[in-house]
């Protein structure tokens, strides 16, 4: 058993939430994943509103979830879109890392522009805080990404026409100031401490060198972490999954079409450090117990041995064969 512990890369901590796992009562009927927030179907655009320009369910275009993308034209302002009031979501949001979305640029529709970029988000409330920043830039933005520019040009056009995956990382918000008084760092800290709060939602900004310029947003979600099933769903199933990942994520990766490390941590990092480790198991055992009707999850004082003996057996394996490799 102590070279069972020595050796695997599962390690105490994953022996002891094993143990917790068998002794678990959750019942809890599965939670959604991520929670899409705009899809902009059927004509509308769900709720959301331009600030500054203007806004339309659009058919056949910049679709990735459906057959319509929100379509955002330009008339010389800042802020492109507005979304719905959240907190009908308040809880999805707490627990999100990341807000994705799909923007597609098409230079045809974007009328000669020489730039285009979404570069600017904020968070903004009816206790009237308005917190602002950029997309993967300065300490705020290092866990931001565009699926297809580097972190210094995320957001931006920069002549290539497609479809790119934005993701923001809604953790490193900063609390507002003055409205902050009970010693958040966070914007999250911030809403969590002030329960009074009845309207909150995310500003996105649109900006081109060319008035009419049209682009394509689809799929806003908020990315909750756990689902390491693949299902859709963060359940009492994706905890031993997650502890299956933990003793091989290479291996994990593989199995499921090659996840990129950005989607990986994405699903599994729970205390936001950029990595997927022993350590965020507790955030998912907390995630799914907090689920409505999630029971508790108790750990067994006196397991028996031979209990502990099979769930050594299989990472005992792994280390040996790691071994002779």
């Amino acid at each position: 058993m102590r070279e069972y512990i020595r050796k695997s890369s599962l390690g105490i901590p994953a022996v002891l939430t094993l143990l917790l796992v068998a002794a678990a009562t959750v019942c809890s009927p599965a939670a959604s994943a991520d929670v899409v927030i705009g899809n902009f179907e059927d004509g509308s655009t769900d709720g959301w509103i331009s600030p500054q320009e203007s806004v339309a369910s659009v058919a056949g275009k910049g679709n990735t979830l459906g057959g319509s993308s929100a379509g955002v034209t330009l008339l010389g302002g800042f802020w492109g879109l507005q979304t719905v009031n959240l907190n009908p979501n308040r809880d999805a949001f707490l627990k999100a890392n990341f807000l994705s979305f799909d923007l597609t640029f098409i230079q045809a529709d974007l009328q000669g522009a020489n730039f285009a970029q979404t570069k600017e988000f904020a968070l903004h409330d009816s206790s009237g805080s308005f917190v602002q920043r950029q997309i993967a830039t300065g300490p705020a933005g290092a866990k931001d990404s565009d699926s297809l520019m580097p972190p210094a040009t995320a957001g931006q056009w920069q002549g290539t026409d497609g479809t790119r995956t934005l993701k923001i990382d809604l953790n490193s918000f900063a609390a507002p100031t003055p409205q902050a008084t009970g010693g958040e760092t966070s914007y999250k800290q911030y809403l969590r401490n002030h329960p009074e709060i009845a309207s909150f939602d995310i500003w996105m900004s649109f900006q081109s060198d060319s008035l009419l310029a049209t682009y394509y947003i689809d799929n806003v979600k908020l990315l909750i972490p756990g689902d390491f099933t693949q299902n859709g769903t963060v359940d009492k199933d994706d905890i031993p999954a997650m502890l299956a990942a933990l003793a091989d994520l290479s291996a994990y990766k593989a199995s499921h079409n090659n996840m990129s490390d950005a989607t990986l941590t994405s699903v599994g990092d729970f205390n936001s450090d950029g990595l997927v480790t022993n350590l965020d198991i507790q955030g998912l055992l907390d995630s799914v117990a907090s689920s409505p009707g999630g029971g508790s999850i108790a750990p067994v004082p006196e397991p028996a041995s031979w209990f502990i003996a099979a769930l050594a057996l299989p990472a005992l394996a792994l280390a040996r064969r790691r071994q002779s490799g």
